[in-house]
């Protein structure tokens, strides 16, 4: 997710996640714990004010607006996060891609584990963006941590980019 989205869809988005008045409503406790589990820095306190305002406050407020975001759409649609587990997550994705098909994002599941995806245009399906952490994950696979900069910074280059590419009836070098 690479741009602010809508205020209304903040908006929609925060009622969803708190669920005030269904199955799984989150206290102000519960939310404190939702955004230290969605990996956010510094996540605050809970200050009694109303839960949906509160939320959206603290949206507006931080310094990766759109990261924070991210991580918290995707720790809401993880199956990890529920008691109940993929029976949950699976109907807070479904919500939460009702509220984002406007905006053109989606989130799938992709290997037992919400992303976030754009949705191509024209009907076409999601195209899964890159990762808001994908320097961090570069640098945990890679223990040589110069290669790990330098293979963050360019782009991603074919398997065969030093020798011939196979042809379809040949295999790989």
């Amino acid at each position: 997710m690479t741009t602010a989205l809508d205020p209304k869809t903040i908006e929609r988005l925060a009622r969803i996640i708190i669920d005030p008045d269904g199955p799984y409503t989150r206290s102000g406790r519960d939310l404190e714990q939702l955004l230290a589990h969605s990996g956010w820095h510094n996540p605050p306190e809970y200050d009694g004010t109303p839960r949906i305002a509160w939320l959206i406050e603290q949206l507006d407020g931080r310094e990766h607006p759109t990261t924070d975001l991210e991580r918290l759409l995707c720790r809401i649609c993880d199956p990890v996060e529920h008691d109940e587990g993929a029976v949950a997550a699976k109907i807070f994705r479904d919500a939460i891609n009702t509220v984002l098909e406007p905006e053109g994002l989606v989130v799938i599941d992709t290997g037992g584990r919400p992303v976030i995806a754009e949705l191509g245009a024209h009907g076409t399906g999601p195209h899964n963006a890159e990762p808001h952490d994908l320097d961090e994950r570069v640098r945990r696979l890679m223990s040589d941590q110069p290669t790990a900069e330098h293979s963050s910074n360019e782009p991603a280059k074919p398997a065969y980019v030093n020798a011939t590419a196979p042809t379809p009836w040949q295999s790989s070098p």
